[in-house]
């Protein structure tokens, strides 16, 4: 090999060696990242979180900037480009669904300082360092770096918080077009930590349910927790169960801790249930000690078990608001031995009072209709449940329905059904008459005219109507409410 051409191939690997030992001691490849939750405020349709940044990163004294980006997990732009022969992203780079930028300035002898200006893009503003603090230890070429009381909105309700994902780079320069150094992309970040799941085993045919139960953490340090599970106490809100202060504690952990090498990991774990009861979720409440965690983690365990077959089936039970009463009924598809129904009331979904009750049919593999009516509801929400009693004095609960009482509690009902076709009675209460509608199973409008009397309405169609099922339709803020009447002639 010639001379000259020997010195060109040492000085390519020279270049070539410290250019790989530049990127390996690159500030922007971070380790054993984590996160600790402060504090999460509800403002309108955001949660404001507020959290610490830890992580190590690889000490290099030549190094000037490393920039932060974060965004809901899922949302960060599939083609952002933060590789060494990238430039530092711009706003339209980083996409509408960034949560916030934080940048930080090594140029003091390695040591990292909160900046406030992004310099690749002066439309993108990093979070103000004077509501942030910034510790660091220093160990041989590693530096653990935390970042406090970090604050941003996210979208969404803070009962579930989404986690974060994150991006990285650094530059040695300080210019608006400085090429990106080293970066990474996709760090995933929990902020509603520790996280809650479980499951109802069934052991069918008839039981006993259990469950089983995962409480885990990105804590590498014990994290002080209490847990509790809850029985629901079949109140559906929007037809589906809700964790509320009607379900019942069936089990109390105490203080306990955990840590990301000892989670929780229980199976069948029994509990208690009353006849009737069998299908009913169950949810794992997840409390920190001494202000571990600013917020309950809340777990459904949805149950998908077969009801064990009752002596009564139940096909429905409602309940309507009527002018100055609630009319509650109720039917059944197959009765054996049912003696009567117990019909209870509570203004607080747990302490129940009798109101009366209706005769059973006693046996039966038809339809049967029952109602009942409350006179006097009390004023807000009413809980209602059925007591199913059998001949031998054995007894079941149906699920609990809520009706409210409010003054500005809207009220439509039909009075009477069947009825003729010369005239529909109808109740309706703090709702427009002008939103009413009458059509027939074809979808077609039909006119008619009302009169009125208090909170009762005689519907007159302007023409005769054959026998047959029509539609009567409420529209109610951004709902349609629609009753079947039956016309007889």
């Amino acid at each position: 090999m010639k001379p000259k051409h020997y010195y060109k191939v040492l000085l390519a690997f020279i270049c070539l060696l410290f250019t790989s030992q530049q990127f390996v001691n690159a500030q922007c490849t971070l380790s054993n990242t984590g996160v600790k939750l402060n504090s999460v405020t509800s403002e309108g349709s955001f949660c404001i979180v507020n959290f610490d940044f830890k992580f190590d990163v690889n000490k290099n004294n030549g190094f000037k900037n490393s920039y932060f980006h974060f965004w809901e997990s899922g949302k960060m732009p599939t083609d952002l480009d933060v590789n060494k022969t990238s430039k530092g992203p711009k706003k339209s780079d980083l996409g509408i669904d960034l949560l916030a930028t934080i940048r930080l300035d090594w140029t003091d002898d390695g040591v990292p300082s909160l900046e406030t200006i992004y310099i690749p893009d002066t439309e993108i503003s990093p979070l103000p360092s004077s509501g942030m603090t910034l510790n660091y230890v220093i160990v041989g070429n590693i530096v653990t770096v935390t970042i406090s009381n970090i604050s941003f909105s996210i979208p969404g309700s803070c009962d579930d918080i989404p986690d974060l994902e994150a991006a990285s780079w650094g530059t040695q320069t300080d210019n608006k077009t400085s090429p990106i150094h080293c970066g990474t992309k996709g760090i995933k970040l929990t902020l509603d930590d520790p996280k809650a799941n479980g499951s109802i085993n069934c052991n069918e045919p008839n039981g006993p349910r259990t469950y089983n139960v995962n409480i885990t953490t990105s804590n590498t340090a014990e994290l002080p927790i209490s847990y509790k599970v809850y029985l629901d106490d079949g109140v559906l809100t929007g037809g589906v169960p809700t964790y509320g202060p009607g379900d019942t504690e069936v089990y109390s952990s105490g203080p306990m801790t955990i840590t990301s090498a000892t989670p929780i990991n229980l199976t069948n774990q029994t509990y208690t249930y009353a006849r009737g009861e069998d299908t009913r979720y169950l949810w794992v409440v997840v409390s920190g000690v001494d202000g571990s965690i600013p917020n309950s983690i809340i777990a459904e365990l949805s149950n998908n078990c077969t009801a064990v077959a009752l002596p009564v089936t139940l096909t429905q039970f409602k309940g309507d608001l009527l002018d100055n009463r609630i009319s509650l009924s109720w039917n059944t598809a197959d009765e054996r031995g049912s003696q009567y129904f117990g019909i209870e009331r509570s203004s607080d979904s747990k302490e129940f009072v009798k109101l009366g009750k209706v005769e059973a049919s006693g046996n039966s593999n038809a339809i049967k209709h029952y109602n009942f009516a409350d006179i006097n509801p009390s004023t807000g929400i009413n809980y209602y449940r059925l007591k199913l009693v059998d001949m031998d004095g054995t007894f079941d609960y149906s699920r609990v329905i809520a009706i409210n009482n409010d003054q500005e509690s809207l009220s439509f009902e039909l009075l009477g059904n069947p009825t003729t076709s010369k005239e529909i009675k109808l109740l309706l209460k703090n709702g427009d008459t002008k939103a009413l509608s009458l059509t027939n199973m074809n979808g077609q409008k039909l006119m008619f005219r009302l009169s009125q009397n208090g909170s009762e309405y005689t519907l007159i169609p302007n023409q005769q109507l054959a026998s047959g099922l029509y539609l009567i339709s409420l529209v109610n803020q951004n709902q349609i409410i629609t009753k079947k009447i039956l016309i007889n002639q």
